[in-house]
């Protein structure tokens, strides 16, 4: 590995997709071999069918549900920025539509200290989830 390529291993770069597709983006790049992380939750949501109002002492069936904790923002390996660009641009693509955020014309580089924050958000919320089942 270069010593650039060494550099840019920790750190990241912010792609922008819409709230609903956040978690799927994440996923379909790691699928793809492609660094890319988004700090997710979990919740519980009344089951489909079960939102309507229930008859006293019936309780709803609720299910877990992940979450985007920053929908609409996926972080990925800034080492695979030019393999993203070429997705990003492509007409047809297997993963869900996004685009590079920019700054000035420039993909900002995000230090592996800039999202740390974010990560210590995913792992309480990770731990409140686990206490709750």
């Amino acid at each position: 590995m270069s010593k650039v390529m060494g550099m840019l291993a920790n750190r990241w770069i912010i792609l922008q997709t819409s709230s609903a597709r956040t978690l799927p983006l994440s996923r379909s790049l790691g699928d793809a071999g492609i660094a890319a992380w988004s700090p997710a939750r979990t919740i519980w949501r009344p089951a489909p069918g079960q939102r309507r109002r229930l008859a006293l002492g019936m309780r709803r069936k609720m299910t877990e549900v992940d979450v985007p904790i920053l929908p609409g923002f996926v972080f990925a390996g800034s080492q695979h920025i030019d393999e993203l660009i070429e997705i990003a641009m492509s007409p047809v693509t297997r993963h869900p539509a996004f685009a590079l955020f920019q700054m000035a014309g420039r993909a900002p580089i995000i230090g592996e200290a800039s999202i740390a924050g974010l990560r210590r958000a995913e792992a309480e919320a990770a731990e409140a989830a686990q206490m709750r089942r």
